[in-house]
């Protein structure tokens, strides 16, 4: 069991700003992935599983000298990055009204003990 931050950035043409919105604890990083991107949701209200389904062709993934080493899908791609945030070629283009990406970091293994106190207050959301 691991402690997550869910991580956020901003972008706007007058303003931007980064952010922790959340702890959260999960047992493994598909469940913050499915969360994170829920219907219906409060976060990225299924943008990404759309981009995926979208998607007609896969996301080649690249080495260090920019070399194509093999295929992903849109989510397997968030999966693998730790969502948009960390993407370092996420589209900002659209900025208009803002553009915000969420994403998380590689957490920290905690106790069942910290966790359910965590938990209890209320600084920390149960994912798992």
């Amino acid at each position: 069991m691991k402690l997550h931050k869910i991580l956020m950035r901003h972008y706007a043409p007058k303003d931007s700003k980064e952010a922790i919105v959340l702890y959260v604890i999960a047992n493994n990083e598909s469940e913050i992935l499915e969360r994170l991107d829920a219907d219906g949701g409060r976060y990225t209200y299924g943008a990404w599983k759309e981009k995926d389904e979208n998607s007609e062709e896969p996301y080649e993934i690249y080495d260090d000298k920019y070399n194509v080493i093999g295929t992903e899908t849109y989510m397997e791609k968030m999966l693998r990055l730790r969502g948009e945030y960390n993407d370092e070629d996420a589209d900002v283009s659209d900025a208009f009204y803002g553009v915000t990406h969420y994403g998380w970091d590689e957490g920290v293994e905690i106790s069942e003990e910290d966790a359910a106190t965590l938990i209890r207050l209320g600084i920390a959301e149960d994912w798992s």
